[in-house]
């Protein structure tokens, strides 16, 4: 994917974490290459999981914003009002590191 997006003239890349594990991974791909970065977040469907362990990761270098955070009201895969404590959990994040936040909204 990288390298189709280079050869189509693609400058940067970033790929984005909806969990613990999935933020791990983000990581883990924006350090095997130049001009991907990352983000560390939890998305509303895993809201019901929690944030623990997103902190840390915001440390990492290659993490330039938090998210997938946000509010999906669609299906029901974590509480309404689980997901508002994350999501504004993780606009504290940003706020507090002075970091991008990327939004996702449906339904909401």
């Amino acid at each position: 994917v990288v390298g189709r997006a280079r050869d189509a003239g693609v400058a940067g890349m970033v790929t984005i974490g909806t969990d613990l594990a999935e933020s791990r991974t983000a990581i883990e791909v924006a350090c095997r290459f130049d001009g991907v970065w990352a983000t560390a977040g939890v998305h509303p469907h895993e809201a019901r999981f929690g944030i623990d362990g997103i902190v840390e990761l915001l440390d990492d270098e290659a993490v330039v914003a938090v998210g997938e955070a946000g509010l999906d009201f669609h299906y029901d895969h974590s509480p309404r009002d689980v997901q508002a404590d994350v999501f504004a959990a993780q606009v504290a994040l940003a706020n507090e590191r002075g970091m991008p936040l990327v939004i996702h909204s449906r339904e909401a």
